[in-house]
């Protein structure tokens, strides 16, 4: 006996199983005509007279934590403090949202839905895993998942773990062996001085400087056709 007169699915099910559009149209449709008062209370009251001034208040809230707690229109670049020039600040900003992306947004995914005990970045990277992994699976396959996925991981990394290991171009060791001499016949602080200078002197000098603009260059280059590579896939970055 259907006590609560749930819908009817096209089968004359009447236990608790999936029911169709139609079916709750006609669900709604019923009380609505036999049992007006509970209908309003149920689905009218609140839309009436409660989400007005709810909405109202909620907004307000959200109008103070969106410039206080939750300010989501300020990206925090990740940079030590200290001067920059906007093409820095551009590379570090976009890169930062990727960070963040996969260490708070992805690391919260995996550790709602899998639960392992696995948190933080390595959560992040765990869940990025389990996407790589779903071009595999013939069932649950997505291919776009798992190669925007594996992108994120390539990019990541490079950020995190590769870029930060790159020779300094003013460090290097052709540069530090220049700048030792230097001071030995110069002393410190004589930054503009030349007239000491020896054919070994100018010969490291050449080759030190010319080393440091071929890095510069590399890295450059290298620094703009990942950035770009991220712009590609921006749309794949959400939770």
């Amino acid at each position: 006996m259907n006590i609560f007169k749930l819908p009817v699915d096209g089968k004359g099910v009447d236990s608790d199983v999936a029911r169709s559009s139609n079916d709750w149209h006609e669900f709604r449709e019923y009380h609505k005509e036999h049992n007006p008062i509970r209908y309003f209370i149920n689905n009218d009251f609140e839309s009436i007279f409660i989400w007005p001034w709810s909405m109202r208040l909620e907004r307000a809230i959200d109008w103070v934590k969106y410039r206080t707690t939750r300010r989501y229109h300020i990206v925090n670049t990740g940079m030590e403090p200290g001067y920059s020039d906007v093409s820095e600040k551009m590379l570090h900003v976009n890169f930062n949202m990727l960070k963040d992306f996969v260490e708070i947004e992805k690391a919260h995914m995996y550790e709602v839905f899998v639960n392992n005990g696995v948190t933080g970045n390595a959560a992040g990277v765990a869940h990025l895993m389990w996407e790589m992994g779903l071009e595999e699976q013939e069932e649950f396959g997505n291919n776009q998942q798992a190669k925007n996925a594996r992108e994120i991981y390539d990019l990541y990394n490079w950020w995190i773990d590769e870029r930060p290991l790159r020779v300094d171009p003013m460090e290097t060791t052709e540069y530090n062996a220049y700048w030792k001499l230097r001071t030995e016949l110069y002393g410190i602080g004589c930054v503009g001085c030349s007239d000491k200078d020896t054919p070994e002197l100018k010969k490291l000098q050449t080759k030190a400087y010319k080393l440091s603009e071929k890095l510069d260059k590399q890295y450059a280059k290298e620094d703009e056709k990942n950035l770009i590579r991220l712009m590609k896939i921006r749309d794949a970055l959400w939770t």
